[in-house]
């Protein structure tokens, strides 16, 4: 009996162990993932992940619509210059890859702060409605 339990105790641990080991350290998303479009090439992931990170700040009420569209038009804008940058020779060159991540860089930490302050807002006011402060508008005055 002990020889069975240990068996599938270390059937077990295998089967964890495993996938665990074959994961790759960078993990790529699926080409099957909504938000996923190869047409960015290697910026792929970090566009799909502000996209995401839009809709979690709607879906928890920490972004208005407002700071939403504005960050979906900013992100739009750093699409059109990827694809462009693509289109021009068909490659991006060092110079115009470091524009298009800092770009990104900025744009995601521009959004971590919103989002944290839009919690904030919620903490102090309470979730009614969205209520942003300031006239009810979101301004942080």
């Amino acid at each position: 009996m002990k020889t069975l339990i240990l068996g599938l105790v270390a059937a077990a641990a295998l089967g964890v162990a495993l996938p665990a080991a074959a994961h790759e350290d960078d993990y790529q998303r699926p080409s099957s993932d909504w938000n996923y479009n190869s047409a960015f090439g290697e910026f792929s992931d970090d566009v799909a992940h502000i996209q995401e990170g839009i809709q979690h700040g709607l879906g928890d009420g920490s972004f208005t619509r407002w700071q939403a569209m504005r960050f979906s038009r900013e992100l739009r804008g750093i699409e059109r210059q990827i694809v462009g940058y693509n289109e021009s020779d068909g490659d991006i060159n060092p110079w115009e890859r470091s524009m298009i991540q800092r770009r990104l860089e900025r744009l995601h930490g521009i959004m971590h702060i919103a989002h944290d302050e839009g919690h904030d807002r919620q903490n102090y006011y309470g979730n009614y409605g969205n209520y942003g402060g300031y006239g009810g508008y979101g301004d942080r005055r």
